[in-house]
């Protein structure tokens, strides 16, 4: 149960950071790296919806397939796995 819990927070947290972009991008503030994602309160609205789908794939237990791309981006020393084609069971 606590895990859901977690998970709604992210959600909760993910919405509030959108609808909040403008006092979190204040307090990120300004650095030079920001202007290629757009500024500050884009980046802002970025880490909403990460956060966001976060917690909702986590919840529904798709964290694996829906950021598969984001690991194969990120792999360290190996080679980009592909997305599974099954669902998880239970659905």
């Amino acid at each position: 149960m606590g895990g859901v819990i977690v998970d709604l927070a992210f959600i909760a947290g993910g919405v509030a950071v959108i609808i909040y972009r403008e006092s979190v991008g204040n307090m990120l503030g300004d650095a030079d790296w920001m202007k290629y994602v757009g500024g500050p309160y884009s980046l802002a609205i970025i880490i909403g919806i990460f956060a966001f789908f976060y917690g909702l794939a986590d919840i529904t237990g798709t964290t694996g397939l829906l950021f598969a791309p984001v690991r194969g981006l990120f792999s360290l020393g190996g080679s980009a796995s592909a997305p599974p084609t099954e669902l998880p069971e239970g659905f």
